[in-house]
């Protein structure tokens, strides 16, 4: 049975945290092979055996029948009494991430946390020199995963791809399309503004006051973005965009995970590639960070009356930078 082992968390997901601020948990490398590790892990490990009759008494476990074992796993012990958590069969997750020119990316991290609710802790893998990565582990759910920049790609302005996977005990999952890891456009400095030409369709509105970098970046305030082929969007599976609307444009972010909570982010979005409806309802939706899910923005988004411009209404928008995805709102 393959378990996660509890270690300090290495300098390249520190670096890369701090970078992003993905707020995930505790988080713990995932091994290929950890028979010795020891047991009672926070994230993916079985029950703590230092002292079987204590855990007898405040578990409730009596070891015959298997009553009143720990929280995870939900079983008691067997024939040894001692109430330990009984994990399940352990499920393993691999991919490949690549550049927009399907080139192997080497030191990105992927991040895998959960199951729900969010915090349940990470675990994390870094690509190898080919791209490749391999997480395994014994917790079973909808999870969310995210792929951040780690320590030698932290100045390469890529934007974290995050989205979710539900997986079963035992499963074996290999992602059929290669997760592509998109790089936004020019650094704009939000100093600029308040609207921000970000690139040729889009224009975000920001109130320089009150905009946030994320945790632990001090770099000069600036937004980016990248308008995404669909083939880097689409094989992710949007979550919480309804199948009845179209997708239209997706745009990668950065800085990610800054944020504006006080005035919120508006948009202007050139409106002659998308041939939208004048005066017509659109819709906008940004990824969740800490969820991996999408979640429709309250910002009355409409198409101009000369359907030049899907604008926010005046003082609507966003809070935090992330992606954006642009829908027929049908």
């Amino acid at each position: 049975m393959n378990a996660i082992e509890s270690i300090r968390i290495l300098p390249v997901v520190v670096a890369a945290v701090a970078a992003t601020h993905v707020g995930c948990g505790e988080m713990t490398p995932a091994l290929a092979d950890s028979a010795d590790a020891p047991a009672g892990s926070e994230v993916g490990g079985v029950g703590d055996e230092e002292d079987d009759e204590e855990d007898d008494e405040e578990s409730g476990g009596d070891g015959e029948d298997g009553e009143g074992g720990s929280e995870v796993g939900g079983a008691g012990g067997g024939d040894d009494g001692s109430g330990d958590a009984v994990s399940v069969e352990a499920f393993e997750l691999s991919g490949l991430v690549v550049d927009d020119q399907s080139a192997p990316i080497e030191g990105a991290v992927v991040l895998f946390c959960g199951p729900e609710p969010p915090g349940g802790g990470c675990i994390f893998s870094t690509t190898e020199v080919d791209g490749t990565f391999s997480i395994i582990d014994d917790h079973v759910g909808t999870f969310k995963v995210q792929l951040v920049p780690g320590v030698d790609l932290l100045e390469q302005d890529y934007s974290p791809v995050t989205f979710q996977v539900t997986l079963e005990a035992g499963e074996v999952l290999d992602l059929e399309s290669p997760i592509i890891f998109p790089k936004t456009g020019a650094r704009v400095s939000v100093a600029s503004g308040p609207q921000l030409e970000v690139d040729e369709m889009l224009a975000l509105i920001v109130n320089a006051e009150s905009f946030n970098m994320p945790f632990g970046n001090d770099a000069e305030p600036y937004v980016a973005a990248k308008l995404l082929a669909r083939q880097v969007w689409e094989p992710l599976l949007l979550s919480g965009i309804p199948d009845e609307e179209e997708i239209v444009a997706v745009w990668a972010l950065n800085t990610f995970d800054a944020y504006s909570k006080d005035v919120p982010i508006g948009f202007r979005i050139r409106n002659e590639t998308f041939e939208l409806a004048a005066g017509s309802e659109a819709a906008v939706y940004t990824v969740l960070h800490d969820m991996g899910v999408w979640e429709r923005i309250d910002a009355d988004v409409r198409v101009s009356d000369d359907a030049s411009v899907i604008h926010s209404a005046p003082g609507k928008g966003f809070e935090y930078v992330t992606w954006l995805a642009l829908t027929d709102g049908s």
